[in-house]
């Protein structure tokens, strides 16, 4: 199935994280070839983004730390 987002460019990550489970939930009438569930691979994907939330958000206070530091 082709996701129709509005302004691809322009989406959140939480957004996109949306996207990809609609897109699932809209494909779950498919059984998927490794048995998983789609439910398994739901919590996966937002597993995923929540991990990568927080890296960016660590990232990101590390170097205003770092910043702030140098004045």
């Amino acid at each position: 199935m082709k996701a129709k987002f509005s302004n691809p460019k322009m989406m959140s990550t939480k957004d996109l994280e949306k996207e990809i489970v609609k897109v699932v939930k809209e494909d779950a009438k498919i059984p998927l070839a490794s048995g998983q569930s789609y439910k398994d691979l739901i919590k996966t994907i937002k597993h995923l983004f929540n991990e990568y939330r927080g890296e960016r958000e660590y990232t990101t206070a590390t170097i205003l730390g770092l910043v702030k530091g140098d004045k």
